[in-house]
């Protein structure tokens, strides 16, 4: 996952990403199968045990995210260079997306028997309640983890791109004798903007939309 094969850019609208959102939470979604599955067949589908199983099986699956996210998300092994860090803002991205469709599901659909958005006092929660609530509050952390992680990769793409810049050596005429005598007509500086106009252009559209905020500062 972390190699440059694995990112591809899309037919449709040109963004670039790699298969890590759709295949973490293709396993989740095992996971979450398997689990009724056991509920059913065990007969504690509806009951205090399977309750506590699921709410259990829930907070392990959304610690273990953060966890690994936390561990993994800003390594180099998968920021790169420009096009894998564009692809993992957008990767994060619709990984966070997935979190809270996954979610919704859980609480409306799957297990909506289950006490979820409680506007109760802590002091007078149920112990499933209060298990409930920690779900809720595991599967927002790892939610905002994910977008701040998208925000940074899509940043990180800049250092990159000022690395391209200083593989040549017009930069490096700034503040020297020739910058100051001979190039007069800011040569140095329409240079430096060309390069980021030219990153800017195909890159920025490579960039998924972040919800309301549109990733344009990420270079």
């Amino acid at each position: 996952m972390s190699s440059r094969d694995s990112v591809h850019t899309s037919t449709v609208d040109g963004t670039l990403s790699t298969p890590l959102a759709e295949d973490i939470f293709t396993l989740v979604d095992a996971q979450l199968t398997l689990l009724d599955e056991f509920l059913e067949s065990a007969d504690l589908a509806m009951t205090d045990t399977g309750d506590a199983v699921v709410l259990d099986a829930l907070l392990s699956i959304f610690r273990i995210l953060c966890y690994k996210q936390i561990h993994y998300g800003r390594t180099s092994l998968f920021l790169q260079d420009v096009e894998s860090c564009i692809a993992r803002a957008n990767d994060y991205w619709r990984m966070g997306e997935k979190t809270n469709s996954m979610m919704q599901e859980v609480s409306e659909k799957r297990y909506a028997h289950l006490t979820w958005n409680t506007a109760k006092s802590k002091n007078n929660l149920s112990e499933w309640e209060i298990t409930g609530n920690l779900v809720e509050k595991e599967a927002s952390r790892l939610i905002d983890l994910l977008n701040s992680d998208a925000v940074q990769a899509s940043q990180r793409a800049a250092i990159y791109i000022i690395q391209a810049i200083r593989q040549y050596d017009i930069p490096r005429e700034l503040f020297s004798r020739h910058w100051e005598e001979d190039l007069t007509n800011n040569e140095v500086a329409k240079y430096i903007v060309t390069v980021y106009g030219d990153y800017l252009s195909c890159e920025i559209v490579r960039l998924s939309s972040f919800g309301q905020l549109r990733v344009k500062f990420c270079i």
